[in-house]
Formats: structure tokens, sequence, C-alpha cells
């Protein structure tokens, strides 16, 4: 899922996106649902990583409903999933500084707003 996203302005991958089964993609989501709640509830020796973990399985939970979106599945409208991805991307940046790493945060930005661009 966070390929499809990574090269979504490429033809070839928005035509795999169309080819996946909805079925899967909305089994895929119930699944991360499950697994956020339990990662919710986890007390790792860090809060941020808890939170990094919470952030991967919102932005796959985000990918799945985005690949049904594509597919015109799902009841998803543009408004809304646009909104939930400048929330992740938000998330991302907080996290990304709460790690302390040095550079990069540009690029890792420019993934997430290139899908960004699919909703505008």
């Amino acid at each position: 899922l966070f390929y499809l996203l990574h090269q979504i302005t490429r033809p070839a991958v928005a035509e795999r996106i169309e080819g996946l089964d909805p079925e899967d993609l909305a089994r895929c989501g119930e699944t991360l649902d499950r697994l956020r709640a339990t990662l919710a509830t986890t007390a790792p020796a860090r809060a941020n990583v808890r939170e990094s973990w919470l952030w991967v399985a919102d932005m796959l939970r985000f990918a799945a409903d985005f690949g049904l979106f594509v597919q015109a599945h799902g009841g998803f409208n543009r408004a809304t999933l646009r909104a939930r991805l400048e929330t992740l991307i938000e998330r991302c940046r907080v996290l990304w500084l709460d790690g302390h790493r040095v550079g990069g945060l540009a690029d890792a930005m420019t993934h997430l707003e290139r899908v960004g661009s699919r909703l505008a």
C-alpha cells in the first residue's frame, strides 16, 4: 500500500490500484482498524514509538481507503480524504522532528504531498 501511494503519479501504478480487489482493500482496512486499536493500548518504552506505529497504521488505512476512492468504491469523497491526508502529513512532520532526524523532512513530505495532488 505504501508503494502504491509513493508511486501514484506513475500511470502504471494507478492502473495497479484500479486492479486491486475492492473487497480485499476493505478487509485490509478492517484489519488495520483492529491493529490500530491494539497499538493504541500498548505502552512502549517511549511514547513517540507508539505514535510512530499509530501513524503507520493510519497511513496504511488511508492507503486502503484511497485505493477504494480511486476505484470509486467505499463512498469516500475527495475532500474527506484530502483532510485525512493533511492530518497525516502534519503528524508525520511532528514525529519526524520529535525523532531529531537531521535532514530529509522536505523529501519525505514531497512524497506525501504528491498523493494530495491526486485529491486536489
